[in-house]
């Protein structure tokens, strides 16, 4: 069954070669806007993780900056 299936294939891409063609590139313009869909989301979620783990990093010189002394006097 294959076999006449490739048979029929083969006659349809010779036949009709613009529309097979059209056809060829609808489905790989939508694949390459998939990726692109998917690649666009990892950089978003990669620059996410960085800026969070640059605030994260920062926020302990912020808590030295507003703790208070034992003293209850702000540090100069």
């Amino acid at each position: 069954m294959s076999f006449l299936r490739n048979i029929a294939t083969g006659l349809r891409s010779l036949l009709r070669k613009e529309q097979v063609d059209r056809e060829l590139d609808e489905e790989l313009g939508a694949y390459l806007e998939m990726e692109a869909a998917e690649i666009g989301a990892a950089v978003r979620a990669e620059l996410s993780k960085t800026k969070n783990k640059a605030t994260k990093q920062s926020q302990p010189a912020n808590k030295l900056t507003t703790a208070k002394s034992p003293h209850g006097k702000r540090p100069k």
